[in-house]
């Protein structure tokens, strides 16, 4: 029986003994994009939608190999980050392959919204503009349809993404392809509900905490130090401080996701001998 307390005190304790070797991965593939990329926001605004894509798929690409590398850690691969980084390296294109067929499956689920969305005549350029009739007209049954579609699709996500967690882990410990959605359904199965707790949890303290210092020290940094344009004094510091309290969090969860993969294959090994 995998115990979600067991593998947080696992994750906890490696954090703490591997600071050394997780620091330069957390440092050069987590705060840094995050920060640079939060920095940049005002002016990415104003770029067309295929510069602003093209960088934020940059980004990620950075960050994903900076989860991959510090879970090759977390597996026990190596201690050294240099190895950790080169080890995660090779398996960023299937992950990202299976990350995209993932969000190819979330758009699709989306299309009745839009659909509806757009046949009510919403206008997404109207509203940007802060134009009220960009909302367009819709029907009470449309409207209730919409909401409930909505909420339904965001139960199966926490479901969905409960199931999937550890695929990254499998990807990485056993360099599976697109295999590895059936091997991560399959692993989780029994502890949706748990996992789907933790992930409730790390959501609300994460988001608080980040919204936080944004809003705190964004106000601050803004007092002592406004902006004379896009990009100033203020909104640098203030994407160091929430760039600091993000790779925190991102940080720990990586590591959990890699000790609830051993924990499962640990408990998996257990069941299957014989008594």
């Amino acid at each position: 029986m995998v115990q979600m307390s067991t593998v947080w005190d696992r994750t906890t304790a490696f954090a703490s003994s591997a600071l050394p070797a997780i620091m330069p991965i957390a440092l050069v593939l987590l705060f840094l994009p995050v920060s640079i990329q939060l920095a940049l926001t005002p002016l990415l605004l104003k770029q067309a939608a295929a510069v602003r894509i093209v960088a934020m798929a940059v980004f990620w690409a950075i960050e994903l190999l900076g989860t991959l590398s510090l879970m090759v850690l977390a597996l026990g691969a190596t201690l050294r980050p240099g190895e950790a980084v080169r080890g995660a390296l090779p398996r960023l294109g299937p992950t990202i392959a299976i990350f995209i067929l993932m969000f190819v499956a979330i758009v699709i689920l989306c299309l009745p919204i839009g659909g509806i969305l757009a046949a009510a005549g919403m206008n997404m350029a109207e509203l940007r503009a802060g134009n009220p009739a960009g909302m367009g007209s819709m029907s009470a049954g449309g409207a209730w349809f919409v909401l409930i579609y909505v909420l339904v699709l965001l139960v199966f996500a926490f479901w969905i993404t409960a199931r999937l967690l550890v695929i990254e882990p499998v990807i990485l410990a056993e360099r599976r392809g697109f295999g590895a959605i059936a091997r991560a359904f399959r692993m989780t199965r029994g502890l949706a509900l748990r996992i789907v707790g933790v992930l409730i949890l790390y959501a609300i303290v994460a988001t608080i905490a980040v919204l936080a210092a944004q809003t705190v020290f964004g106000a601050i940094f803004a007092l002592v130090a406004p902006n004379d344009g896009d990009i100033g004094i203020a909104t640098v510091l203030t994407s160091v401080v929430v760039g600091a309290v993000s790779t925190a969090f991102k940080v720990i969860a990586a590591i959990f996701v890699a000790k609830l993969y051993m924990a499962i294959t640990e408990a998996g090994e257990q069941a299957a001998d014989p008594v």
